[in-house]
């Protein structure tokens, strides 16, 4: 399959919100605890063109022996509290996993609201 290229350069405002924003996050962390490693920086930085998507941390699944949470993203035996991004996501995916995610923030809207979710999921079919 072709595969599209960018060649781009970072212009001087591009290189200037990034510090900013690097700054920004690590006046955030500093507020919600020392860093560990303890050492002044503990930013990484990706080359340029890459994502980073982790996702399965927070599965959902079918019960507290396989997941942290049920199919509609709300966690076992802590009543309200409801997950979401791309960590409940369950399984290795092989594109980008914003619109799953959205998908799943929906669903556990829906059940926040007392909606029916129970038509919200493609059961696949097993050959």
């Amino acid at each position: 399959m072709p595969q599209p290229t960018f060649h781009y350069v970072e212009q001087h405002a591009d290189v200037e919100t990034i510090n900013a924003m690097a700054n920004d996050i690590s006046k955030v962390a500093s507020y919600i605890g020392t860093p560990i490693p303890e050492e002044a920086t503990f930013l990484q930085y990706l080359p340029g063109g890459n994502a980073l998507h982790l996702h399965g941390c927070n599965r959902i699944g079918t019960s507290v022996d396989d997941s942290v949470a049920d199919s509609n993203c709300k966690t076992w035996g802590v009543n309200n509290l409801y997950l979401g991004g791309s960590g409940v996501i369950p399984k290795g995916i092989g594109c980008n996993p914003t619109l799953t995610a959205v998908a799943l923030a929906l669903r556990a809207s829906m059940d926040i609201l007392g909606l029916d979710t129970s038509d919200t999921f493609h059961t696949p079919v097993e050959d």
